[in-house]
This record gives structure tokens, C-alpha cells and sequence, in this order.
């Protein structure tokens, strides 16, 4: 488990959240968002089309961290059904940052290149918010994939993300995923690591990079 370095407060005039200001002076190496312990959900269980809910899933694993949700799979769960039915193209980008948007969040969605979205996925978990990764290096299909960042590390030239994967847990990309049971209980993608490099990229025409996903309230 990721270590906890002094926390990390957000600044500002009026009580307007601005920036993020570290309790440390030295550089943070390390991170994690304790609030998402216990906030997963796996997307196989939700329905009949589960295999296509992990927009929506890490959508309600987010809302859970912020205080939206109580952490509990069942409220995750309903929530995550609830936005699959009620918004259309649920699996676009621009739809989950909708959902997100329309929850009273700020969302900036970004198609970036890695050190930039490295280095904007470090300020949001160091500001007490997870991240939302879209990549198609995760499937053999090449369609994108979201999944939910709560923490980072750095070491020796290694990054490595604290991911809340809702399909499962991604081996790497000679091996693939050992994918969640379509039960409530199976919780394979919870608070697993993967390296950063290897997961970050969409690699579409209109997205070289990746995309990201920051949210605040």
C-alpha cells in the first residue's frame, strides 16, 4: 500500500479552491486519496451489459469519494446503473464528464501527453481527488477504458498509479486482465498498481495521448 506523506490543502480567496498547497517543502514522491477506501465497484456485477459500464462505474466511485455516495458497493451500484440509463452514449468521454458535471463537480477532461498528465494527475491526488484515466492500451479491442487513480508513485524512474479498476486487474499487455466475476463480492481491480507508462495512451486520431479526467467540487 502506497505510503501517506503530510496532507496536502487546498488554498485560496474566499474560500475559492484554487491551488493546492503541500504541508511538506520537499517533493512528494507519493500519494494516495485515503478517502477511497472501501468505494469500489465492479462493473461485470451491474448488469447484462457490464462489460461496457466502466465509464459510469468509476463515474460513482468518484462521486463516493467526494462524500456523494455512502462507500458502500450497493449505493455505487445504483448510482452507476442510474447514470447507464439515464444519459445517452454513456461510454464517451465527454458524457462521463457530464454526468460528473452535472453532479455540481468541475470537470476537466484533456487528452494529454504522458508527463502532462502525469503531472496533472500528481496536483488532483495531492489535492485530496482522485483521477480518471481513459486508455485503450488495456484492451485488445482498441476501444477506451476508464478507470479510477487514488494514488501514485514515483521511484528509480518507475510510475505507478493506485488504480480502482472496475473490470478487473490488468496483468500488463503481454498477459491482459484477470476480469471480475459477475458478482458484487469479486473484486479483483481494487486498489491495485500499474505502471503508469504502460497504461497511459488512446492513440485514436483525435487523441494522441490519453485522456484525463480532474474533478473538484
Amino acid at each position: 500500500m502506497l505510503a501517506l506523506p503530510p496532507v496536502a490543502r487546498l488554498i485560496g480567496s474566499s474560500g475559492e479552491q484554487l491551488a493546492c498547497q503541500d504541508s511538506s517543502s520537499l517533493p512528494r514522491t507519493e500519494n494516495r486519496v485515503t478517502s477511497f477506501d472501501g468505494a469500489y465497484v465492479n462493473q461485470i456485477a451491474l448488469s447484462s451489459e457490464g462489460n461496457r459500464q466502466c465509464g459510469v462505474a468509476s463515474a460513482a466511485m468518484f462521486l463516493a469519494t467526494i462524500g456523494q455516495l455512502p462507500p458502500s458497493y450497493e449505493a455505487i451500484a445504483k448510482k452507476a446503473n442510474e447514470l447507464w440509463q439515464n444519459y445517452s452514449n454513456p461510454t464517451y468521454v465527454s458524457r462521463v464528464a457530464q454526468m460528473l458535471s452535472d453532479s455540481g463537480l468541475k470537470v476537466d477532461a484533456a487528452c494529454l501527453a504522458g508527463d502532462d498528465a502525469w503531472d496533472r494527475l500528481r496536483a488532483a491526488i495531492d489535492c485530496g481527488t482522485p483521477g480518471i484515466l481513459v486508455s485503450t492500451r488495456l484492451t485488445r479491442s482498441g476501444s477506451g477504458h476508464f478507470l479510477v487513480a487514488g494514488g501514485y508513485r514515483q521511484e528509480y524512474g518507475r510510475r505507478e498509479i493506485l488504480a480502482y479498476d472496475p473490470y478487473g486487474y490488468w496483468q500488463g499487455p503481454e498477459d491482459g486482465y484477470l476480469v471480475n466475476a459477475d458478482t458484487p463480492d469479486s473484486r479483483l481491480g481494487e486498489a491495485v498498481v500499474y505502471n503508469f507508462d504502460e497504461v497511459w495512451g488512446y492513440g485514436s486520431k483525435n487523441c494522441a495521448g490519453g485522456y484525463l479526467l480532474t474533478i473538484r467540487p
